[in-house]
């Protein structure tokens, strides 16, 4: 059970303001409750007398729990699953029968209530007729309700996404920092490679200088043309093109040579912008662990791209000494951090399915190819 001490500051903000609201209500109920009494005699020294008609109030107050169910129904579950989806013909069916479903149980329970619940004054009285007028009443409550209901729902949404721009914030400003600390090796990398790779073809050694030339492109999009927030489809391709050629170098003149099958089709990849370093990581981890000794490893790569969504499939035999090593890297560090570039970069516009199966560890990446929302 949450204790009220165990909630966050924004989460007992939010419930001081449904509680507010509610209550708001609720004394609405009582000031509608207030009567006077009217008797037959018109010289009765009571013509003033006031009171509170629970005949009235106590349906009105019943009434708020079917209020509530249609403004927490209303704000949590049809925006969210319908109109938020734009599935917007949808909304409005579920809406009116939402809304036909509560006013008709309340309907129900006020004339229950107006029945069993005594009056409260004398019977020379002239009370109003409780049942039609709690009929009346409530179309304009209802109205209310939801009208609320919507300005609650987005409010949190506006919430959240601050605080998730506020968040990104703080991990791109902890990323520059590392980035900037660890960048006089990357550089004395970077030149030596180069000088590496000059030497390399002067002695004649070609392949060595080919391997030198692929890592040292690697390294300059890692450090100079990566640090954007989006970047061109083409270049992500390109990175991941260079990579996969260096992993078959590696692999040159050994006994078990993977086989690694890759597939694109994208007519225009220059056309699309993409978050950069996005994909590598789903590669990187089929060849981490989709490597045997002793048999011939497989890693099939395809990239296809339909009406600006991208589908990005990756699929890698499992190596079978290395235990669970590949499930439980499913969850580890480097995808765990792909999937959270995905959710704040692009919400609600990916698909990402992650299949460790016995002998084939596969990946499924639906993806939307617009710019993404970059929090500045």
């Amino acid at each position: 059970m949450i204790k009220f001490k165990d909630l966050k500051p924004d989460q007992v903000i939010t419930v001081a303001f449904h509680t507010l609201f509610w209550l708001a209500i609720s004394y609405f109920y009582f000031s509608a409750s207030y009567s006077r009494l009217t008797f037959d005699d018109q010289n009765s020294i009571f013509q003033d007398h006031k009171y509170y008609d629970l005949q009235f109030l106590i349906p009105l107050l019943v009434g708020n729990l079917f209020k509530a169910l249609l403004f927490y129904s209303n704000a949590n579950f049809l925006i969210v699953s319908f109109l938020k989806k734009k599935r917007y013909l949808d909304y409005v069916a579920y809406l009116i029968a939402f809304v036909v479903m509560c006013y008709g149980l309340e309907v129900g329970a006020d004339y229950f209530l107006v029945e069993m619940i005594p009056q409260t004054e004398p019977a020379d009285t002239h009370p109003p007729d409780h049942f039609m007028r709690l009929v009346a009443m409530q179309p304009p409550i209802y109205l209310v309700v939801l009208v609320v209901s919507f300005g609650a729902r987005f409010t949190q949404d506006w919430v959240k996404y601050e605080k998730e721009k506020r968040l990104l914030i703080e991990e791109k400003l902890q990323t520059e920092l590392k980035f900037l600390k660890s960048q006089i090796n990357p550089h004395f990398l970077f030149n030596t490679l180069n000088n590496l790779y000059a030497s390399a073809l002067s002695d004649g050694s070609e392949r060595t200088a080919k391997g030198i030339a692929k890592l040292s492109n690697l390294l300059r999009y890692m450090l100079y043309e990566s640090n954007v927030s989006v970047i061109a489809l083409e270049k992500e391709l390109n990175y991941i093109e260079n990579y996969i050629e260096l992993q078959k170098q590696r692999f040159s003149g050994k006994s078990k040579i993977p086989q690694i099958n890759v597939e694109v089709d994208i007519d225009h990849p220059d056309e699309y912008v993409i978050a950069p370093m996005l994909l590598i990581s789903f590669v990187e981890n089929a060849f981490k662990h989709g490597i045997s000794k002793n048999k011939t490893p497989t890693i099939d790569i395809r990239l296809k791209a339909e009406q600006q969504w991208l589908k990005f499939e990756i699929s890698n035999t499992i190596n079978p000494y290395g235990g669970e090593q590949p499930i439980k890297e499913a969850s580890g560090l480097g995808l765990q951090n792909t999937q959270r570039r995905l959710e704040l970069l692009y919400p609600d516009q990916h698909v990402l399915d992650i299949v460790p199966g016995e002998e084939v560890f596969q990946v499924i990446l639906s993806l939307y190819l617009t710019q993404p929302v970059v929090h500045e």
